[in-house]
């Protein structure tokens, strides 16, 4: 049977970029890459790295990389004009790096679909359906909730940076309701992410009791059922509150009819190598140039220390666990400080012998040990250093405390023209 795999390319970026600054489990250290003239480059590269490996783990006949167009022409937009107004413009870092990530996904040969007046989403929703007349099974790679909606019979979707392979079952523990419900599920209790309005008070559990008592919002309308512990009681039978819900519905329905090329000629093909090298030079990603020139499998780098979302399959959700040790490249390494002179409380704890030395060097016994008191050891510790003379005091200390700091702050990068909000704007 023929399988499609399609990639919400959009989702991968932001994945990319977003998976640097939480590298270490629990903790959000940022990791940042660039060129040696401060390019920022670190969402390139782990979105390189993700694709490359799905190429290697997958060996995809039939591929389609989604975009979005941009929000400029949307019919959602000229159906409610607050729709996802409430959303940020991307960071400034990652708007550079936009036009670069179509490029990638060009230079690899991989179909790209990016089409104006819709979303992704929607783009989504007709291959899956387009596939589905077929008789082909469809892989999503995305973590989209929108997207659930179409899972079902040969069509399912995975989370590649969770391991996670959504199934009905997946889905209906995490709504509570089925895929062919989930529209409804988010018109009753909507989106703060994409300002989508649905019910005041209404959420998640409501709303799964609510559908799976009536089966659909349809009915919901039609039936106008009490809804306990929410300031309307009789939310569907309120003219106001029931344009909310009708406009929300029409929001989160994707459209299923995109005028699209036909799925048999969503191939990948050969890389283009000399594109792909091009680019890899100018963003002086050695270790890929390396393994490009060299004609190695790409998914032998592995030994980078850049996070990589694995990549799963319908067969197996199992795969090898991500690396989360943060990285910085060679353009962005701090030079370590000098030695700090006498007099600025930085020399004594640099000479002081490391944990690993003291438990390697012979030490005498416990019972050989003076017997002092804690408090007797920091009484002393404390005189001593008033006792001080201040003349010890090295003039310089501040010198060195402020090259320090200059040191460790990071330098300004060049601004560019090359920001944007999206890949197809190149």
């Amino acid at each position: 049977m023929e399988r499609l795999y399609v990639v919400d390319g959009h989702g991968y970026i932001f994945r990319a970029h977003f998976g640097l600054m939480n590298v270490s489990r629990g903790e959000r250290r940022e990791v940042r890459l660039s060129t040696a003239e401060g390019f920022p480059t670190g969402a390139i590269y782990v979105f390189t790295r993700m694709l490359l490996r799905l190429h290697d783990d997958v060996r995809p006949e039939h591929i389609a990389v989604v975009f979005d167009a941009g929000r400029k022409g949307n019919f959602r937009n000229n159906l409610y004009s607050e729709y996802k107004a409430n959303r940020p413009d991307p960071p400034e870092e990652l708007g550079l790096q936009m036009p670069y990530f179509r490029q990638i996904v060009d230079a690899m040969n991989w179909p790209v679909l990016c089409e104006p007046g819709v979303e992704a989403d929607d783009v989504i929703a007709t291959l899956v359906e387009r596939a589905r007349a077929r008789g082909w099974e469809v892989v999503i790679y995305s973590a989209d909730k929108d997207l659930m909606q179409l899972i079902g019979p040969g069509v399912t979707m995975i989370d590649a940076l969770r391991q996670t392979l959504f199934t009905r079952e997946e889905v209906e523990k995490k709504f509570g309701v089925g895929p062919e419900q989930v529209a409804d599920w988010l018109a009753l209790v909507g989106d703060t992410t994409d300002n989508i309005p649905g019910i005041p008070g209404v959420g998640g559990k409501t709303a799964a009791g609510l559908l799976k008592e009536y089966g659909s919002l349809e009915r919901l309308i039609a039936e106008n059922p009490i809804v306990p512990r929410i300031k309307v009681r009789q939310p569907f039978g309120d003219p106001e509150l029931l344009e909310r819900i009708k406009v929300s519905r029409q929001l989160v329905e994707l459209k299923r009819d995109v005028v699209l090329p036909d799925i048999d000629t969503l191939l990948a093909k050969p890389w283009n190598t000399e594109a792909l090298l091009a680019l890899f030079q100018e963003l002086e990603f050695q270790l890929l140039v390396d393994k490009l020139q060299t004609g190695a499998q790409m998914s032998g780098v592995q030994k980078s220390k850049v996070p990589i979302m694995p990549v799963a399959t319908p067969d197996t959700v199992a795969g090898p666990p991500v690396d989360t040790t943060p990285f910085r490249s060679r353009s962005s390494r701090r030079t370590p400080a000098p030695p700090a002179r006498s007099g600025c409380g930085s020399r004594a704890r640099a000479s002081a012998p490391s944990a690993s030395n003291r438990s390697r060097s012979r030490s005498p016994s416990r019972v050989d040990r003076p017997r002092t008191s804690r408090s007797a050891t920091a009484t002393s510790a404390r005189r001593s250093r008033r006792r001080r003379p201040r003349s010890h005091r090295s003039p310089s200390c501040s010198r060195i405390r402020t090259s320090a700091s200059a040191r460790t702050t990071p330098s300004s990068r060049p601004t560019s023209s090359r920001g944007s909000r999206s890949p197809c704007a190149v």
